[in-house]
């Protein structure tokens, strides 16, 4: 209750028409990515190699973590 007293997560999803528990595990994902990059230095422990990163991830995640803080103001005004 943070920023609203509406169900957030059945807002977002309407208003970004995506189920909410895809819409979750999307911004999990991302976060996890982010912390791994961040806290592991991107590196896999099995064989201390880099993890791939694309631009399109780069990308993609950019856009839906922009659209889902702007669906987030709207619902929330």
């Amino acid at each position: 209750l943070l920023i609203t007293d509406k169900d957030i997560w059945e807002e977002l999803s309407s208003l970004m028409n995506q189920d909410s528990k895809m819409l979750k595990n999307k911004l999990n994902l991302i976060v996890d990515r982010r912390n791994q990059i961040a806290h592991e230095a991107d590196i896999k422990f099995e064989d201390k190699e880099l993890r791939d990163i694309r631009s399109d991830d780069i990308d993609n995640s950019i856009i839906f973590i922009e659209s889902l803080v702007k669906s987030i103001f709207k619902i929330s005004e």
